[in-house]
């Protein structure tokens, strides 16, 4: 396997936004349960609103435009 690539760190990102979608209803009677910051680079961090200073998972450009094909196409 290659060594994947290194995402930037966390302060490189913009602000945590809430978007729609599926993941802001249903388990999340509260309110979103995902948000998303941009970074450099199509960088792209998401993490659960439910747990603050959680995990944050970390995503090239071309992964996150994959991930959310699958999502939209009920693929995942």
């Amino acid at each position: 396997m290659l060594n994947p690539p290194t995402p930037p760190a966390l302060d490189e990102f913009g602000g945590w936004q809430t978007p729609a979608g599926p993941w802001t209803g249903g388990a999340c009677n509260d309110g979103p349960c995902v948000a998303v910051a941009y970074g450099p680079d199509g960088w792209v961090a998401v993490t659960d609103t439910k747990i603050p200073g959680g995990a944050v998972l970390t995503f090239t450009a071309d992964e996150w435009s994959d991930f959310r094909k699958a999502i939209v196409g009920n693929t995942i």
